[in-house]
């Protein structure tokens, strides 16, 4: 386990773009949201779990690979901390991984399956900070433009969808929502 990368994300915290968002749902303009960052800012922010899907998982628990048990990351981490140099799980001694996708790990296809379908059930889906080069998670805005959603583009690069959105802006996503914000 990485407790050094676990720590920094532990104490990151949210910046303009994920308060732009709560700001959405508190407006009662956000279906959902789909991520493919396993750091919690959604969460930290305020966003409600039932309206974030972690594609790729999270880092904040931990799981055993033989019976499923779940345990909080900082327990975990404690654990680490107090010596243990490999834990294992309390009920059959399986093999602790923390609950993110890996490399090579299939997708969690529930989890897909409930994005696709908050693409085609949305009327407006807005990208923020991807490239769209990664799949299956590129599919997502794709189908909602499939399904007839207008498409909103804030990232730094161009990205493979760029000429299908009604809006693109190639910047920093924290400082153009963060001057959104300042103006509404």
């Amino acid at each position: 386990m990485s407790t050094e990368y676990y720590e920094v994300m532990r104490d990151a915290v949210p910046n303009q773009a994920h308060l732009f968002i709560k700001g959405l749902e508190n407006a009662g303009k956000l279906l959902a949201i789909v991520t493919q960052n396993i750091d919690h800012l959604h969460h930290k922010a305020g966003n409600s779990p039932d309206k974030i899907i972690e594609i790729h998982g999270t880092a904040f628990s931990v799981s055993c690979l033989s019976c499923n048990k779940t345990y909080d990351r900082d327990e975990i981490e404690d654990r680490i901390k107090s010596g243990v140099t490999v834990p294992y799980c309390d009920d059959c001694s399986g093999i602790l991984k923390p609950d993110t996708v890996s490399f090579g790990q299939a997708m969690p296809e529930d989890k897909m399956a409930e994005s696709l379908r908050h693409a085609r059930d949305c009327d407006l889906c807005i990208v923020l900070g991807s490239s769209l080069v990664v799949y299956p998670a590129a599919s997502v805005p794709a189908h909602a433009v499939e399904s007839r959603a207008r498409l909103m583009i804030i990232n730094r690069d161009e990205t493979p969808l760029d000429r299908q959105a009604a809006l693109v802006i190639h910047d920093s996503v924290a400082k153009t929502l963060g001057r959104i914000m300042e103006r509404v």
